[in-house]
């Protein structure tokens, strides 16, 4: 008889395409026979029964539990002897109709409580299965790698059968078990919130079910109620149909061994086997061995080898444009751009075809090797080889999958079968050491023609195990661009259309100048400041070398040479050796073979110290900028102040580039770390002025001037009244003036500061500095301060003026003094003559970021944003971390409506600088989101989400969503509710992560929508995501 209950067809439907997880109780056992003798499978407190009448013979069971008497056997006898009962207890298993019924149903996944082999006898012996069950017992045991072929099947409570699981006899013991097998829970929950659960062997004669369904309620949360679930138990009363009908579970009136049967008979589809599924999956491979080589491959190899391998004269035609492609953005090549000749020819490849074609003629087995640091380009090397020998036809070229299991059998069966020359192509070699020296082995066991080249990176070649006993013939070294390869690269990116800003007219002559000279040949140095792409992969690169040093020590130096070299210093190795604890020999000997080509040495010509430096200066900023925050700046910078020797020209001149305010501010971001780095540097050198100097200058920045001139005096006193000291002073009364509201206390500053630097004018030589320090705050002085009539305003700038005057006389080519004049020229409102002089500032210097910004805010101001625009552009090309020059493009960007592209690379370039400014980040989010770009809008509301700005402020940043035609976003969604008063709308086409948030107060009429209703809403954002602002 069919089985009636609601949602049949939707529950046939997700049965058929696969979408059910079973979960089994011992109930599926009934019809069953298990043990040695047979005997029927025990079911309830059949179980408990016989291990109590097996152990304790003279006493009468009395219904204990399976947890009690199996804890008294482990206790007198041991959990040995019980496992060895259990074993002849439930194995062998004769299958019931329900177990056999179950390999020929597509599942997503089974779970159980049982520890039997039930299960696993069935899909070992039903020939017809439509999957390979994978059991997941121990929490190490690996995932199904086949998600197409492999059952994932979870055994919750153990299995007899596996010694090192741990046998769990009730749900309590599973709730006590969860820190232990954490991954198999967390697994629970995602099915929980993906799947609807099929629950079959369960009876509720002893509550099991309540307990296991309470169980799965705790570890999926509110998870447990989004999909709906089905129970199998004949005869259930009402009142727990009803009951379990509240909890979201379908109680279906059958038996398993009814129930299966029609379900496998009602699938809407059946299921493909999985022979004639590997069959339709190996077609492509068998064809071709048949037409090339007239060979009948197995399908099980031939789907074995497409797993594994890209054949790669069968690559597919490319339909990736060149002009879409992010290979030069840092991205791993893809056989499209191998194939549309994006990647340049690199010289090294001539050596190695030249020893493959020797290797042909010789006929024997052969491992050869390429060494590329990260970012050389050794995978396009590698990959381009492969497909330029695969066009020759006269050997089988195959690539060895990434993130595929490497199993070594199958390239051997597959060398045994096809009896041809072999030549493959391994990537990140060091990973599968094991798998390649086995193949090797069995190559030159079977004589099989394989050539096998492996990549790898030399820091982790010295590290991985077993490289020695590899027998390596050739060996090379992919070293930076040669000037051809440089020529190549730079027609190859003036041609991709990346080059953006300044940089889009650049020559192909002024690239290869470009990558020559800022790259210093390096190929991600030299990409990654020519594109200067926020969107590009290149600090991913980075950071996935230093996170794949093996060596915490080695790890911990690259990281001190690389904030050395950040500053566009070297790291004396004397001073590495002491950050490491080891002595330089010990260096060499134990260190360096994680750090090849990733720390580089070099003598200094002068003293003769050996020093020690990054592949350039950009990987040591982006290495810092992907791997390091403020906090761990701030323990990194101690570990380096304390071994530093300041009587070391090097590292005296590394200690003065760290004391810096400026570096500190955008290194340490917080006042209160930059404050306290400052004490334990006086601590530490208590005797060096400069850095009560730099402390002094960054109090008075946070107006703690009394502290700040203390500061000041001290520097001065040990300095021996250098000018320098004096003039810091001079400048901190004068700071103090402009931002002093009390107008008596701000005339006192000011003169006690014009009195110090006209001082310092009238006796020191070197008078610029002095002129820069006065001019500046007396122009402040005139423009901010509210409390001056007309007149004094008046008489500052004469002032100013005069004292320009001075100082222009002598230094007539001072870009900064001309950027003064253009100050004072905005003060008295005289703007045409502002522009020139700020224009002359520029001309002088054009890297002079404080004369483009005033410049460029007085033609944004008179609605010229495009001149604007171009002096900006020219200013990042010397700043382009200036978060100021950052957000005036930004402003001009979208007053000139320009691609949405183009301001949302500013928006992340701007962020990366500035990353607290939260309202511009919302404009990102908003721009993404109107632009379809979902994902990327997620990780930066996460960004606000989890910031630690107030939870209103959260909720403030708030930003409307308009569609193409200028109306408010309106979408489709279907309603769930979570609580009451609130739910959730699941927008079509929006990812799970971005479900918008309704707030049922909003529905003024109280027409309320029903859990699964369509409905058509109007969305905003906030710091917390989507949230509906109307229902229509």
């Amino acid at each position: 008889m069919a089985p009636n209950f609601n949602d049949s067809e939707k529950f046939l439907k997700d049965a058929s395409n696969g979408e059910l997880v079973l979960f089994l109780g011992s109930g599926i056992n009934v019809g069953c026979k298990m043990g040695d003798p047979r005997q029927d499978a025990p079911l309830g407190d059949m179980l408990s029964a016989d291990i109590s009448n097996h152990f304790f013979p003279d006493e009468k069971y009395n219904g204990e539990s399976l947890r009690s008497v199996s804890s008294k056997v482990q206790n007198i006898k041991s959990k040995k002897i019980l496992n060895d009962y259990l074993i002849k207890r439930l194995h062998p298993v004769e299958l019931s109709k329900a177990l056999s019924t179950i390999p020929y149903i597509k599942w997503k996944g089974i779970y159980t409580v049982n520890i039997d082999y039930g299960i696993e006898t069935a899909y070992s012996e039903i020939k017809d299965k439509v999957q390979n069950l994978h059991p997941i017992i121990l929490p190490n045991d690996p995932i199904a790698s086949d998600t197409d072929l492999d059952l994932p099947y979870y055994k919750l409570h153990g299995c007899i059968m596996n010694y090192e699981s741990n046998i769990i006899f009730s749900h309590r013991d599973y709730t006590q078990a969860r820190e232990k097998n954490l991954r198999l829970f967390a697994n629970l929950t995602v099915t929980l919130c993906e799947s609807s659960l099929l629950f079959i062997g369960f009876g509720f004669e002893d509550s099991d079910f309540h307990d296991l369904w309470q169980s799965v309620k705790d570890y999926g949360g509110s998870s447990s109620q989004l999909k709906p679930h089905y129970l199998i138990k004949p005869n259930p009363p009402p009142s727990f149909v009803k009951s379990m009908e509240i909890e979201g579970v379908t109680v279906i009136d059958s038996k398993s061994e009814d129930f299966l049967p029609w379900l496998k008979a009602n699938l809407k589809k059946q299921p493909v086997s999985i022979e004639n599924k590997l069959v339709e999956r190996s077609a492509s491979v068998t064809r071709w061995a048949k037409e090339q080589y007239s060979i009948s491959l197995p399908p099980r190899l031939a789907d074995s080898l497409k797993r594994t391998c890209q054949i790669v004269s069968e690559l597919n035609s490319p339909v990736r444009l060149p002009e879409n492609s992010n290979y030069l953005r840092g991205y791993q090549p893809f056989w499209d751009d191998i194939q549309n000749q994006l990647p340049i020819k690199r010289e090294i490849e001539e050596d190695i075809l030249e020893d493959i074609a020797d290797w042909k003629k010789s006929k024997k087995p052969k491992i050869s090797l390429l060494l590329g640091a990260a970012g050389y380009g050794k995978t396009s090397v590698l990959m381009q080889t492969a497909y330029d020998i695969s066009r020759d036809n006269d050997a089988v070229v195959l690539w060895a999958k990434q993130n595929m299991e490497f199993r070594p059998i199958i390239i051997a069966e597959f060398c045994n079968f096809i009896k041809q020359p072999v030549i493959l192509f391994i990537d990140n070699g060091p990973q599968n050491m094991s798998a390649i020296r086995r193949l090797y082995t069995d190559a030159v066991s079977n004589k099989f023609h394989l050539y096998i080249i492996v990549g790898a990176r030399p820091s982790e070649w010295n590290s991985a195990r077993g490289t020695s006993s590899l027998s390596i013939l050739s060996t090379w070294r992919l070293p930076r661009l040669s000037a051809n390869e440089i020529h190549n690269l730079s027609i190859t990116i003036k041609r991709s259309g990346l080059l953006k800003d300044k940089n889009e007219s650049l020559t192909i002559e002024e690239i290869e100048d470009h990558l020559a000279n800022v790259g210093e040949n390096h190929l991600i140095a030299g990409l990654r400041t020519v594109l200067a792409e926020s969107e590009a992969k290149f600090n991913e690169i980075i950071a996935g070398e230093y996170y794949r040093i093996e060596n915490e020590m080695a790890r911990s130096i690259y990281l001190s040479v690389a904030v050395s070299h950040s500053l566009g210093l070297h790291t004396p190795a004397a001073l590495a050796a002491r950050l490491s604890g080891l002595p330089l020999l010990d260096y060499h000997t134990n260190i360096e073979k994680y750090l090849e080509d990733i720390v580089l040495e070099e003598e200094d010509r002068v003293s003769g110290d050996l020093l020690f430096y990054t592949q350039h200066r950009v990987i040591a900023e982006s290495l810092l900028e992907s791997v390091v925050d403020p906090k761990s700046t701030v323990e990194l910078l101690h570990k380096i102040l304390k071994a530093v020797n300041p009587h070391s020209y090097h590292e005296y001149k590394l200690l003065s580039r760290i004391y810096d305010e400026d570096y500190l501010f955008k290194t340490l971001k917080e006042t209160g770390r930059i404050r306290s780095l400052y004490r334990y540097l006086m601590d530490e050198f208590p005797s060096d002025p400069y850095i009560k100097q730099h402390a002094a200058i960054f109090e008075s920045k946070n107006q703690n001037f009394e502290t700040a001139r203390n500061l000041a005096d001290e520097a001065i006193d040990l300095g021996d009244r250098h000018p320098h000291f004096l003039n810091t002073k001079g400048t901190i009364w004068l700071r103090e003036a402009i931002v002093e509201l009390k107008p008596d206390r701000a005339e006192y500053a000011l003169n006690q500061g014009v009195k110090l630097i006209r001082e310092r004018i009238s006796k020191d030589t070197d008078k610029e500095i002095h002129y820069h320090s006065l001019i500046d705050k007396l122009l402040d002085w005139a423009i901010k301060k509210n409390h001056l009539s007309e007149e004094q305003k008046l008489r500052a700038f004469e002032e100013a003026q005069s004292d320009l005057d001075d100082a222009l006389r002598l230094y007539p080519m001072s870009s900064e003094l001309s950027t003064l004049m253009g100050r004072l020229n905005i003060g008295i409102e005289d703007i045409p003559e502002a522009e020139k002089k700020l224009e002359r500032s520029i001309y002088l210097d054009a890297g002079n970021v404080r004369a483009i910004l005033l410049l460029a805010n007085l033609l944004i101001k008179k609605g010229d944003e495009q001149t604007a625009l171009n002096y900006l552009n020219d200013g990042i090309t010397y700043a382009p971390k200036s978060s100021g020059l950052l957000r005036l493009k930004l402003k001009c960007l979208v007053r000139l409506n320009k691609s949405w592209d183009e301001q949302k690379n500013i928006y992340l370039e701007y962020l990366r600088v500035t990353p607290n400014d939260f309202p511009k980040r919302m404009l990102l989010i908003k721009g993404l989101m109107e632009h379809g770009d979902y994902p990327k809008a997620v990780k930066h509301i996460k960004t606000i989400k989890d910031s630690p700005i107030p939870f209103r402020n959260k909720i403030n940043l708030k930003a409307d969503l308009v569609s193409d035609d200028g109306l408010p976003m309106t979408v489709i969604g279907t309603y769930e509710p979570y609580k009451l008063g609130k739910g959730y709308v699941n927008i079509q086409g929006f990812p799970n992560n971005l479900n918008a948030h309704l707030d049922l107060s909003i529905i003024s009429d109280r027409s309320f929508p029903r859990d699964g209703e369509t409905l058509k809403i109007e969305i905003v954002v906030n710091g917390f995501g989507v949230l509906v602002k109307k229902v229509f």
